[in-house]
């Protein structure tokens, strides 16, 4: 995608549609706005504190800001706590992925992470925002600290009652928790430490030292000894790991306590010490052992009876929650030491550690390494790709000394320098000296390219990719540096033009992308339609280029070629390669030709057919075509709905007949005969299709001898209404304002506006009382009713007691057309009067069955050349019935009731919506567009609260039974891990929890969107968990799930083609999404099933990627309940979810993305939505 600008073509009615689409998204009173620029909430709410770059919640608003204003602009659905994404104002987006959190959500508010240490209201000890749900003891009890997550929970106690803590900035001391001994518990963004500060040699020697044993207990969670000596918190339900206790270590002082020059300076160094030895501290492991309830930690008596040791010395267990990033440390003089997330320090080293500083005690050679996500990036095209860091420190700043960045194998938390992993390639060097000192509040000053070893990840679709940092040389100790933990991958990034489909690739003459090579009299005119996956027609347009390139072998032998870039152009358009006066084409050998498109940045694939034709001059000549209705070729003219005529002129005096085909090649069904051999022919076609079209044609001689394929390429324009109300005004208004500024629709009698529409409570309507008289009237003349035109509205019955006219159109003394409810046949009906006059009788089509209070899409067409009726509901055609005498209406437009004998009658009881009235045939198109237009909501559970057994559908639907033992979570103050969405959400054990409805929601073989946020318990589960699902009787219709994988696992949406009990690969479309990450606002997912299009999408955090969609035309109607937490796969039920869910919704139809990422954002629930 590289976006350069727009072009109005083709644009009208998608851009209408557009438009109310993104208004319904949006909560809030009165009418909503036409184009919402950014979320109910205010931006402000989407920024960290701190933060001030411009920041839109959609991709389209923030790609629109950017083009404005000249500067990216954050894209907000895509933020995450470790994620930021741009749009920047070339089209292209650039992401920056932090190894570490930088915000949380906090108080419906992104803030910049801060383990700073607090007392909440219950008197407990709680970081402000980080990762990591952490409470600590206040004192005058046993239990240290709680871990928790989704449902999950570790306490770690003290074996006596705990002293009050003293605090100061992330750290709490429990002082004297043994005689001469402090407890210091260290919060950091994404875990806590926990130390022994041993002061003296006699505190080391007291018996408690020698084992010490701490109670802990869990709750979902197994704790297992790790391979590294540490423990692993693992969910019991899934397998996944929840938290890591590093491998306990032990170290003394070194030289810091006794190089500092003040007692206060000692005191500085002591806490410093605390959180991470110095680099002169001598260390030692920590046995660990976990038995009946307990863990206990043996220190290493050698090193405390030890006389060099010296004092303090401390003693840490550091326990990190689990994450898709990860960086350590391995060190040559500590072999088997894994220093996952560098053992809680800020820095750490890379190079020789210089002896002569006194600060190595032994370490030897260190090097580090980061593991990053890459998923989001696969098949994109890497315009820039920089690896970023902090140097902390360096040996000389004056002498610069190469550091290499290298691409690596996979890390784990158990990396250490003995089995570290395999460096591959060698990506960039830099030799920096400017250094900071500090890692906190610091920028990267550090950059490395690394846009190949990124774009050949795209390209493998690699989930993740490990960066190794080590010095140029590591026997020369000037190279030593040290780098902070910040380390980010900042990319900048493209989707590339889609591949040209071959039915959309011709030559004039020739036809559609001939595969036997056509003989041609002329050279050809090649064309073809180029795409952009990421084209949007109702906002910025993608710009694209095309690129055409021949090539032949001569006749003696050599090879021979040309390629021809086109002239810019909007995304959907044909693209030319005009070569009438081309020279260098040589006769009578076969042409082959391809095409692709490209943007300002990146090229797409070549189409996948080669086409071919042979230039000789003495092959027959084609056809020519022309236009009444589009006289000149290749321009934007009114179109679809409209019929258009083409004249057929032959070369030849021998021509009998024309072949002819629209969008493609010529048929022998579609047959036109002159009226004297030689003489000229036409066709009237519907045009159904907006944008590019073509009609092809052939002459065929009297001895059916045809020739070559010509072509006539043109530009439907899809217009919007003739005049549209609606009917979104706001409570208390008098009349109904005409969407394009035209005449309003004045009401009389009993019309309320601003009442829900047929999307629900941020959709609007007005609701008519049935009383006589109540009406609204429009201007006049809106259409020719002796002409083609067409009427649409959604529409809601409050009875069925008598007829119901929605909408209608006057004559003299009785209505032209009406449209609405008949009640003699219990059915909708659309009907045309005979006379215009007084009542002799009317042309009517009639289907459905109206359910009162139920939202009802109608359209209703006449089509002048064939003189029929057609109705549709729902967007199925109901039958056409035919109209014998025709009236041309000239009065006023009435909605909510007809003329009938001179006065208004059958006036409308309940509510209406959206009426549009056009000056053409409503095609099939038109049709489907309209019924999708407003994406209905079945059903929203906010998931907030509700019984042991149930929790409300919150307009008043199917509520869903809880099963299992599920529990609500709420957040008990302001420094708790924030439920995913709102007040609430529901956590399940992923044993035999989960939450049903008793009848289906999702109206699975037809066009649906069903959204969910979600928090995994754990990133690395053993086996697959969905999320949501419909039952049908054996298999699930559809059901979103985490997949586990080599590479981290995927999240997944699995349709079966049928309801039975295969499990066969091949009997299901299965698509794919990035990797699940661990933030605590969790993931936003969505499922978007498109019938017309017969394609199904999922998306995660409101983007797709290249696997994330796919065709899918096996959709099957389920008859089971909706599923939260299970799936029926092969008759029974299985892949129950291991934890938090929230703010379930099922909407009919299809979401578009822009709709997806409002929904998305993690800010506010938007009930009404």
């Amino acid at each position: 995608m590289s976006k350069r600008g727009r072009r109005g073509r083709g644009t009208g009615i998608a851009a209408a549609l557009g438009a109310l689409l993104a208004a319904y998204t949006l909560a809030g009173s009165g009418a909503p706005p036409a184009v919402p620029e950014v979320l109910p909430a205010t931006e402000s709410a989407l920024l960290a504190s701190g933060e001030s770059e411009p920041i839109r919640q959609t991709a389209q608003a923030a790609d629109i800001e950017a083009q404005k204003t000249g500067f990216p602009v954050e894209i907000g659905a895509f933020r995450g706590e470790a994620r930021s994404v741009f749009a920047n104002p070339d089209g292209t987006q650039t992401a920056v992925e932090y190894v570490r959190p930088v915000r949380v959500l906090r108080d419906n508010r992104w803030v910049p992470v801060d383990p700073t240490l607090v007392r909440a209201a219950d008197g407990r000890i709680v970081p402000k925002a980080t990762t990591m749900g952490l409470r600590l003891s206040s004192g005058g009890d046993a239990t240290l600290a709680k871990l928790s997550s989704a449902g999950r929970a570790v306490e770690l106690a003290w074996n006596r009652e705990l002293p009050k803590p003293t605090l100061d900035g992330n750290s709490a001391t429990y002082a004297n928790v043994l005689p001469d001994v402090d407890l210091v518990v260290s919060a950091d963004v994404d875990g806590f430490s926990h130390v022994l500060v041993v002061k003296t040699p006699e505190a080391a020697a007291a018996p408690e030292l020698a084992a010490i044993q701490m109670p802990v207990r869990s709750d979902g969670v197994e704790l297992r000894e790790s391979a590294d000596g540490g423990l692993t918190a693992v969910d019991s339900a899934s397998g996944g790991t929840l938290f890591d206790a590093l491998a306990p270590k032990m170290w003394d002082s070194g030289t810091a306590v006794t190089a500092a020059k003040s007692t206060k300076q000692a005191a500085k160094a002591v806490q410093a010490l605390a959180e991470e030895p110095a680099e002169s501290s001598r260390e030692a492991d920590v046995g660990v052992n976990l038995a009946a309830g307990k863990i206990t930690l043996t220190p290493d008596r050698a090193m405390l009876t030890d006389p060099k040791t010296r004092y303090p010395v401390f003693i840490d267990p550091v326990w990190k929650s689990s994450s898709r990033t990860l960086w350590t440390m391995v060190s040559k003089g500590y072999p088997n030491e894994a220093y996952s997330k560098f053992d809680g320090k800020a820095f750490e080293g890379v190079g020789e550690c210089p002896v002569w500083s006194g600060e190595c005690a032994g370490t030897g050679v260190k090097r580090l390494l980061f593991a990053i996500p890459t998923s989001a990036y696969a098949k994109k095209d890497i315009l820039s790709a920089v690896f970023r860091i902090t140097l902390y420190h360096t040996v000389d700043d004056s002498n610069a000394r190469e550091v290499q960045l290298w691409d690596t194998n996979g890390i784990t938390t158990t990396t250490t320098w003995a089995n570290q992993p395999t460096w591959n390639t060698k990506l960039a060097s830099a030799s920096p000296t400017k250094t900071t000192h500090s890692c906190s509040g610091v920028d990267p000053n550090v950059e490395f390219n690394v846009q190949g070893a990124v774009q050949n990840a795209a390209r493998a679709s690699k989930g993740t990719m490990t960066f190794g940092l080590k010095a140029a040389s590591e026997t020369d100790d000037s190279y030593w540096k040290k780098f902070c933990s910040n380390a980010s991958l900042q990319v900048r990034y493209n989707t590339k033009p889609s591949k040209p489909v071959d039915s959309e690739v011709k030559q004039t003459p020739g036809g559609v992308c001939p595969q036997t090579a056509s003989y041609v009299s002329e050279l050809p005119k090649l064309s073809a339609i180029l795409r952009d996956v990421d084209d949007n027609p109702s906002g910025t347009r993608e710009k694209l280029r095309g690129e055409f390139k021949l090539w032949w072998t001569n006749l003696d032998g050599s090879p021979g070629s040309k390629t021809y870039p086109t002239g810019e152009d909007v995304s959907g358009a044909w693209f030319y390669y005009p070569m009438a006066n081309v020279t260098g084409i040589p006769e009578n050998v076969t042409i082959n030709w391809q095409v692709r498109a490209y943007d300002t940045e990146t090229a797409g694939d070549w189409n996948s057919r080669v086409c071919k034709f042979v230039y000789d001059k003495s092959a027959p000549t084609a056809p020519t075509i022309t236009s009444v209705e589009f006289p000149v070729e290749d321009q934007a003219y009114d179109g679809v709905g409209r019929y258009v005529t083409f004249r057929f002129t032959a070369s030849s005096g021998d021509t009998a007949e024309y072949r002819w085909g629209l969008n493609q090649d010529p048929s022998a069904n579609n047959v036109v005969k002159p009226a004297a051999s030689g003489g000229q022919a036409e066709v009237r076609v519907l045009i159904t299709k907006p944008n590019s079209g073509w009609i092809s044609v052939m002459a065929v001689d009297r001895a059916g001898k045809t020739s070559a394929v010509t072509s006539y390429d043109f530009v439907a324009n899809q217009e919007i209404g003739a005049a549209e109300w609606r009917l979104k005004d706001p409570a208390g208004a008098a009349e109904a304002a005409e969407a394009s500024g035209g005449s309003p629709a004045v009401a009389t009698g009993g019309v309320q506006f601003g009442v829900p529409g047929p999307g629900g409570g941020a959709d609007f309507a007005a609701r008519l009382d049935g009383q006589p008289g109540t009406r609204l009237t429009g201007a006049t003349g809106v259409v020719d009713t002796t002409r083609s035109f067409s009427v649409s509205t959604w529409v809601r019955l409050a009875d069925k007691d008598t007829d119901h006219v929605a909408v209608s159109m006057d004559g003299t003394g009785e209505a032209v057309f009406t449209l609405g409810y008949q009640k003699a046949a219990d059915t909708w009906s659309f009907a045309l009067s005979a006379t215009d006059v007084r009542s002799l009788g009317d042309f009517r089509v009639s289907g459905g069955k109206p359910a009162v209070g139920e939202w009802t899409h109608l359209v209703a067409a006449f089509d002048e050349e064939k003189n029929s009726l057609a109705l549709y509901v729902n967007g199925a055609s109901t039958g056409t019935a035919v109209r014998r005498s025709q009236v041309n209406a000239r009065g006023h437009v009435q909605i909510g009731g007809r003329l009938r004998h001179g006065a208004y009658a059958d006036p409308w009881h309940g509510e209406l919506s959206d009426i549009r009235i056009f000056d053409r045939i409503a095609v099939d198109l038109d049709v489907a567009m309209l019924f999708k237009l407003v994406p209905q909501r079945l059903a929203y559970w906010q998931l907030n609260e509700g019984t042991e057994t149930s929790t409300p559908e919150s307009g008043g639907g199917p509520a869903l039974t809880l099963s299992g033992g599920p529990t609500f979570y709420h957040a008990v103050d302001e420094f708790s891990l924030p439920p995913l969405v709102g007040d609430g959400h529901l956590e399940l054990d992923g044993t035999d929890d989960y939450a049903a409805t008793s009848v289906p929601v999702v109206q699975t073989s037809d066009s649906y969107t069903v959204t969910a946020r979600v928090r995994l318990a754990s990133l690395d589960a053993e086996r697959p968990m969905t999320v949501v699902a419909q039952s049908g009787t054996k298999a699930s219709a559809f059901r979103v799930r985490y997949a586990p994988g080599d590479d981290g696992g995927r999240w997944e949406l699995v349709l079966p083609h049928a309801d039975d009990v295969s499990t066969d690969p091949d009997h299901s479309t299965v698509v794919t999404n990035v990797l699940p990450t661990s933030q605590d606002s969790g993931i936003f997912l969505a499922v978007v099933y498109d019938n017309f299009a017969d394609q199904i999408r999922l998306y995660v955090d409101g983007q797709l990627v290249e696997t994330s969609t796919a065709a899918f035309d096996h959709a099957w109607k389920s008859t089971g309940g909706l599923q939260l937490g299970r799936a029926l796969v092969a008759g029974g039920y299985t892949e129950h979810l291991s934890g938090a869910i929230d703010d379930v919704r099922v909407y009919a139809g299809v979401a578009d993305q822009t709709m997806v990422q409002l929904l998305g954002q993690p800010i506010n629930e938007l009930p009404e939505a």
